[in-house]
């Protein structure tokens, strides 16, 4: 039996239904995966800070590599996805590393050793990234049944957080700094990157069906215990034990249209209220 086969088993990567967990940066994802990796979700063995797996994050990083694009700058990656062929010879450079053992890296050592392959014994699995709100057509073409949890934040709540962190990244490491996204080092660029993630994820949410909800951040942290319930049961989880509670009692409502707290704020989204009013918000929801 080849490495594939052993890993496999015979099991076609089309029964496999991985939970993806994307949004806008800086919309609350990582809180959600978070949340949901208490209540039952495997998202990885080797998580970084954001609560990504590194495994899968080298993945998207080596799909938007191939297709010329970047998090701040994803329309070709949306371009390249739509031409059938293109999808295909990148997802031919993917596929292989899910069939080797740098799967390790995301089962762990112990689950590699022993086969725990989440599309194997069936337990409830799946990987964050904000960027599989472009990557998602060549994830879909492998896993075919994936599902998806889309999270929105007001948009001038997002801007304002990446334009600070943008700040905080050039300070620290330098204007020329890879890190470093030019786009979003004001709120006025950082709004119009919210815009196109918002614009993508409808187009790749429509495709994807009943397989996919959408949930407002505002939504989660104002209304956690109904809220992680109706997730829970999408994924498959469990909502009926005290890591439920706690993991919905924890959430933060202040964080829920925090711009109201800021003239210049609440002045930047009035300015937007009809960009805003575009994707269901009003400005001083």
């Amino acid at each position: 039996m080849n490495f594939s086969a052993w890993i496999w088993n015979g099991m076609s990567k089309s029964d496999a239904e991985p939970v993806l967990i994307t949004g806008m940066h800086r919309s609350g994802t990582s809180a959600l995966a978070v949340s949901l990796r208490r209540l039952g979700l495997f998202t990885g063995w080797d998580l970084d800070r954001n609560a990504e797996a590194r495994f899968f994050v080298r993945l998207d990083d080596a799909i938007l590599h191939a297709t010329g694009a970047r998090w701040d700058h994803p329309s070709p990656c949306v371009m390249a996805l739509r031409e059938d062929t293109r999808k295909t010879m990148i997802a031919a450079r993917i596929v292989p590393k899910l069939d080797s053992i740098l799967m390790a890296r995301y089962v762990g050592p112990t689950g590699f050793l022993s086969r725990r392959f989440p599309w194997l014994d069936k337990r409830p699995w799946g990987w964050k990234d904000p960027r599989l709100v472009f990557t998602l057509p060549l994830w879909r073409s492998i896993f075919p049944k994936l599902r998806v949890i889309h999270l929105t934040r007001h948009g001038v709540d997002v801007a304002a957080s990446l334009a600070r962190r943008s700040k905080a990244t050039m300070s620290e490491c330098g204007s020329q700094s890879s890190a470093i996204s030019q786009r979003c080092s004001n709120i006025e660029g950082a709004f119009s990157l919210w815009e196109e993630y918002m614009r993508n994820a409808a187009s790749v949410l429509t495709a994807t069906g009943n397989r996919a909800i959408n949930i407002r951040f505002e939504e989660l942290v104002q209304n956690p215990r109904s809220t992680l319930s109706k997730l829970a049961a999408f994924c498959g989880l469990s909502s009926d034990s005290s890591d439920f509670t706690e993991t919905w009692s924890a959430m933060d409502k202040t964080r829920a249209f925090a711009f109201r707290n800021q003239s210049a704020l609440v002045d930047f989204a009035r300015a937007m209220r009809d960009r805003l009013a575009a994707w269901g918000y009003r400005e001083s929801e």
